[in-house]
């Protein structure tokens, strides 16, 4: 009989530490500061266990306040604030905190746009930016981790068509990063002139269903032979040919996460990311780094990159035979 109960009671422990019955995890993660895992979404609840910082856990909820995580076979709950770096195991399940997009505005007229901490960008007619939202007569758009805004009737809008419901050559998913002539200090037309080269080698670039992108297969290697100029960089001394290219990747990076695309390869430069993107949403390219995801979509997607004079736009099309090339 003590037997049968001590069974019973080493039974109960086990199953304590195993994720819910037909539960799995949506999404992983990695941990942004030490903490105690709770039994439940608040911070009185009992203290399961010690997760300290850079920590890998598997999300199986994620709330706005609190996410359901499972890190070394112990379930428990944990502040979203306390989580960064998701990644999505099903591609269909959208990333907390990713800065989502309705459509493009096209410029009718020139516009400057700025934000505190920013001096911004001269807009010119014909340059196109991915948009937040519209509210009313004002386009909201993100630039530099906050927000401004233009007038609608200074631009056209173009709503993004659902993935779903898309034809042949509609647009699915935009997203704009900015960067201006200071952008860079005595490098920045260096570093802009990167970002453009890097641009033209993706341009009208096609991925077939199912096919795998490597930014690094089409843009790399990152050398003064193969064309690129001496810019800033994140790490070493500071200065790289190349560099530059990282933003370009970023755009890409938050571009992809709007459509049904499984992310293979990415990692951020640095705790503290980049200024143009919010933290831990940039994604480094380089000798020990790469972007790289497939398209899941049921049709080929198309790439289109506009560097304008440093409002910086990828945007994705269903392939409708404007394509230059083929990922591999």
């Amino acid at each position: 009989m003590k037997k049968s109960v001590a069974l019973a009671l080493v039974l109960v422990c086990v199953l304590a530490d195993l994720p819910a019955l037909g539960q799995s995890a949506l999404y992983t993660a990695t941990a942004t500061v030490d903490f105690h895992l709770r039994a439940a979404p608040k911070e009185s609840a009992r203290r399961l266990r010690l997760v300290p910082e850079d920590s890998k856990v598997m999300v199986l909820e994620a709330g706005e306040e609190w996410c359901e995580i499972t890190v070394e076979h112990k379930t428990g709950y944990a502040r979203t604030r306390w989580l960064a770096k998701f990644c999505a195991l099903d591609p269909a399940h959208e990333i907390p905190g990713r800065l989502s997009q309705s459509g493009i505005l096209t410029l009718k007229t020139p516009a400057r746009v700025a934000v505190p901490g920013y001096a911004g960008n001269q807009l010119r007619p014909g340059h196109v930016v991915a948009v937040h939202q519209v509210q009313g007569d004002r386009a909201l758009l993100h630039m530099h981790r906050d927000m401004a805004a233009l007038p609608v009737q200074e631009a056209g809008f173009t709503p993004f068509v659902p993935w779903q419901e898309a034809q042949e050559g509609d647009l699915l998913y935009a997203f704009t990063t900015y960067y201006n002539e200071e952008t860079g200090g005595r490098l920045a037309a260096n570093r802009a002139f990167n970002i453009e080269k890097a641009a033209g080698l993706l341009e009208n670039l096609v991925v077939p269903r199912d096919g795998a992108f490597s930014f690094n297969q089409v843009c790399a290697p990152y050398l003064k032979s193969k064309g690129y100029q001496l810019a800033p960089i994140i790490g070493g001394n500071g200065k790289g040919y190349g560099g530059g290219v990282c933003q370009l990747s970023t755009t890409l990076y938050n571009a992809a996460l709007g459509l049904p695309l499984r992310i293979d390869k990415w990692e951020v430069h640095r705790k503290r990311g980049v200024e143009y993107v919010p933290q831990y949403f940039d994604a480094a390219v380089g000798d020990y780094s790469d972007l790289a995801f497939t398209n899941l979509l049921p049709y080929p997607l198309r790439l289109s990159v506009l560097p304008q004079e440093g409002a910086l736009t990828v945007l994705f099309y269903r392939e409708g035979g404007q394509g230059r090339a083929q990922a591999k």
